[in-house]
């Protein structure tokens, strides 16, 4: 199921002014990045590969100089996405898989 830029921005309201076209581009960036074949899903109905689009295209855009003026980094430097993404990644490559 293809994320929705209004599903995007119901969960991340701090990009409501980013032009659509660009929320639409790093959805479709963050999608290409997240393949559902390695992300998978879990149990809870949101899949995991839903949750690492989201919030992979909010890490994209809080990158770009739209988000520069939005001071989105933590007090040591690091993107508050990256903390989330580096989550879910070691969610995704952890355990044991059977295919």
């Amino acid at each position: 199921m293809a994320i929705t830029r209004a599903q995007f921005r119901l969960e991340f309201p701090e990009f409501n002014d980013c032009p659509d076209s660009m929320v639409d581009a790093y959805l479709t960036r963050a999608s290409e990045l997240t393949p559902g074949s390695i992300w998978g899903g879990d149990n809870a109905g949101e899949s995991l590969t839903e949750q690492g689009t989201l919030v992979r295209c909010a890490w994209l855009l809080s990158l770009s100089p739209f988000a520069r003026k939005m001071a989105l980094t933590d007090k040591d430097g690091v993107n508050i996405y990256d903390r989330r993404l580096t989550e879910l990644k070691r969610m995704v490559s952890s355990g044991f898989r059977v295919a």
